[in-house]
């Protein structure tokens, strides 16, 4: 009898039911971690293009400053976008004006932007003469890590 049933199971084609139900289980399990994988990439992605357009935007402003006299990039130093007064001087207005509204479209709404300009220059912590150091900061809001930032800045004489 026992040969019999035996020989009747192996026999027998296709799977149990336990069968199924663990390919079914293992296949789930893949395809959730498959799905995070893509949440998480999806994730970066975004990150990568704010902080490209960041250092594109900081970038643009960089180089208008480039082209202006020292006199004139002085009078950048203290600009907060999210304050008109600081950028209320004629020379600055339109730059930054126009920076501000680049911030807001390309980047996010609540993005700002800060420009620093140091005469002399101050390299940790030593004052570098002839040297004026121009740091132009980009920053916007990122999830639950608060703040992110892009930092450009440049040396010259």
């Amino acid at each position: 009898m026992v040969a019999k049933v035996l020989k009747r199971i192996g026999n027998q084609k296709g799977f149990t039911l336990v069968e199924a139900l663990l390919a079914i289980g293992l296949l789930s399990l893949a395809l959730l971690t498959l799905m995070s994988m893509f949440t998480v990439s999806g994730r970066m992605i975004i990150t990568s293009r704010q902080r490209t357009e960041a250092t594109y935007l900081a970038q643009v402003l960089m180089e208008r400053l480039t082209n202006e006299t020292l006199a004139t990039v002085a009078q950048f130093n203290g600009v907060d976008t999210r304050n008109a007064t600081t950028f209320s001087a004629s020379a600055t207005n339109g730059i930054v004006t126009s920076w501000k509204d680049q911030l807001e479209n390309e980047l996010r709404t609540d993005a700002f932007g800060t420009v620093q300009v140091e005469s002399p220059a101050i390299i940790d912590g030593t004052p570098m003469d002839g040297l004026t150091r121009t740091i132009v900061r980009v920053f916007w809001p990122s999830g639950q890590s608060g703040l992110s930032q892009v930092e450009l800045f440049l040396l010259r004489r």
